[in-house]
């Protein structure tokens, strides 16, 4: 195939003809800033009457938290031969989670896409006819670079987190058709080469309360406070998405690891699968 033409229109008709390969890496993570109190005297779980002449109390030990920053301090006591009782306040911290640590790789222009969770089936209903789809749930990303030669990159993004909530479901000719909890978002941004998208401000709020007391005591006005304990959740989380596109090339070195774990994790694999008579 031979061209003739000016040089700059020919340079420019072979690079139009490549497209960049560009490497989105992206994080899920949700932030909690939810607290657990629980405040009050607990009864025991098996309650058994009895009739004591005092009250000895001893203080336990601090019970140890768990992973969430959680401080428990418990004082128990015995009023009667059979009655134990807890008393004491208990408050959980904040804690971060990642969802989801996708990365994907796509031709400049095209678009890539990610799920992590499942499809739950959704009953349609349409002139006494009934057909079957399938809703997706979980982490969702559609996203879509495009990079140009000043190393621009343009990047329309679509990311949705989603659970399924029972209690959001209706009941259509005697079928149950479920409710979802959805978060998304939709945007396109142009960043430079290596830069991260930062994509927050998605908060999910939730909150309950639950008391516990002894069935006549605890209906006692002020002096029931004793015999009674209440649970209070408030939980609210936001969504933050990183998003951070880079132009890629075989020869990097970001691109040469890349290759090196997905190897290093298929020889892993396959150790770890393996027959067994025991199985």
């Amino acid at each position: 195939l031979v061209v003739r033409a000016a040089g700059e229109k020919a340079e420019n008709l072979l690079t139009v003809g490549v497209k960049r390969m560009v490497l989105v890496e992206v994080e899920f993570a949700e932030v909690s800033y939810g607290a657990l109190r629980n405040v009050g005297i607990k009864p025991p779980l098996n309650f058994v009457s009895g009739s004591g002449t005092g009250a000895t109390y001893q203080i336990v030990r601090p019970l140890p938290g768990d992973s969430g920053g959680q401080s428990v301090h418990t004082i128990s006591g015995t009023i009667s031969a059979s009655t134990d009782f807890s008393a004491g306040a208990r408050f959980d911290d904040n804690y971060v989670r990642v969802l989801a640590q996708p990365r994907l790789l796509a031709a400049s222009g095209e678009k890539a896409e990610f799920l992590a969770g499942g499809e739950v089936p959704v009953l349609l209903v349409t002139q006494n006819q009934f057909s079957v789809s399938f809703k997706k749930f979980g982490v969702l990303l559609d996203i879509t670079p495009t990079a140009d030669r000043s190393g621009n990159i343009g990047t329309e993004i679509f990311a949705e987190v989603s659970d399924i909530d029972r209690s959001l479901s209706v009941r259509a000719n005697g079928f149950d058709v479920p409710g979802f909890r959805t978060r998304n978002v939709k945007t396109s941004v142009t960043v430079k080469d290596g830069e991260t998208i930062i994509l927050s401000g998605l908060f999910n709020n939730a909150e309950s309360k639950e008391v516990s007391k002894i069935p006549l005591l605890g209906h006692i006005p002020i002096l029931g406070e004793l015999f009674k304990s209440r649970n209070f959740v408030e939980n609210k989380t936001e969504l933050a998405i990183y998003v951070t596109p880079r132009i890629a090339s075989p020869n990097a070195e970001r691109t040469k690891r890349l290759i090196d774990d997905a190897r290093r994790l298929y020889r892993d694999s396959q150790g770890s699968v393996s027959f067994s008579l025991f199985d």
